[in-house]
């Protein structure tokens, strides 16, 4: 279980959540403060959808209202059109959603905010 945290964003404290949604990486990131680098030899995971919906459930139940959504640096893994997915189950159970994902243009980020990404 991944503890809550605090963010502190225009003076006004918020308690959220963070999700990852896979720990795939690129076979470029060879990030040396990364714990998910593609020289770690980790098990790695994409959460399926019904994965997904079930942990932002249990999330949604203990009373957090904001989600981060992550994934790794792979978008042949996790491509925008499976983050967009992830972000319309996500507003069925949050009032905001964060991402930290891989660099996108703005056609890409336009279609994950309409998925439900602020």
């Amino acid at each position: 279980s991944v503890i809550p945290f605090l963010i502190i964003f225009r003076s006004f404290p918020r308690l959220l959540r963070q999700i990852y949604l896979n720990y795939f990486t690129s076979s470029s990131d060879f990030g040396v403060y990364c714990g998910f680098n593609c020289y770690n030899d980790i098990h790695r995971k994409k959460l399926t959808f019904e994965e997904i919906e079930h942990e932002m459930k249990v999330i949604a139940d203990s009373g957090i209202e904001e989600i981060l959504m992550l994934t790794g640096e792979s978008r042949a893994v996790s491509d925008v059109k499976y983050i967009g997915e992830a972000c319309k189950l996500a507003r069925k159970y949050f009032r905001n959603i964060g991402l930290e994902i891989y660099p996108v243009n703005t056609d890409e980020y336009h279609y994950l905010h309409e998925c439900g990404a602020d």
